[in-house]
């Protein structure tokens, strides 16, 4: 399957895709049932259960996006593909979230993060699950991964994550709305 055609009109390039595409409701079936476990684990605030069990989930997000799109799935090679790009890229995804918190009066604190830690879990999760569906449609695999191009995708995912998660909050359906900005 290709996706663009180089002509000397478009002057596009041709890219060999893979399996469905990011878009395809198999895919997005997949993210959105990852993202509302995270969400609906982070209520629970006890920080070092979260950050296990989203580890745990986030990696079944590839395991099961490497089935869909017949790459290879290596538990090491996924782990530290997030960790490399989740670590290095959400600081700065997250950085306006983190100053707004930081004004935040102290007693505010705790309840700050109930509020705020399911909604971070469920954009990471989801910016993960788009990188990786998005990097695997193109032909690439968990050994064939630039971490500079996967960061790039994973930032440009999380900012599109907000809008997703601010439709889910609001009820209204996130697919609908997913496939409408697509």
């Amino acid at each position: 399957m290709y996706e663009e055609e180089n002509t000397p009109e478009t002057n596009l390039v041709t890219v060999e895709t893979k399996g469905p595409s990011p878009d395809s409701l198999e895919v997005r079936d997949i993210i959105r049932k990852r993202v509302y476990l995270v969400m609906g684990i982070g209520v629970i605030p006890l920080p070092f259960f979260n950050v296990f069990t989203d580890a745990l989930v986030q990696m079944k997000l590839v395991s099961d996006l490497c089935k869909v799109y017949n790459v290879e799935y290596k538990e090491s090679l996924a782990k530290n593909l997030v960790s490399s790009v989740v670590g290095g890229a959400t600081t700065l995804a997250i950085k306006p979230f983190l100053e707004k918190a930081a004004l935040g009066v102290p007693l505010v604190g705790l309840p700050l993060a109930v509020a705020t830690q399911p909604v971070l879990n469920g954009m990471t999760t989801y910016a993960i699950g788009r990188m990786f569906a998005q990097h695997f449609h193109t032909g690439g695999g968990l050994v064939t991964s630039g971490v500079k191009e996967l960061t790039d995708s994973f930032c440009s995912a999380f900012r599109e994550s907000r809008q997703w998660i601010g439709n889910v909050i609001a009820g209204k359906s996130a697919e609908a709305e997913t496939v409408a900005t697509s």
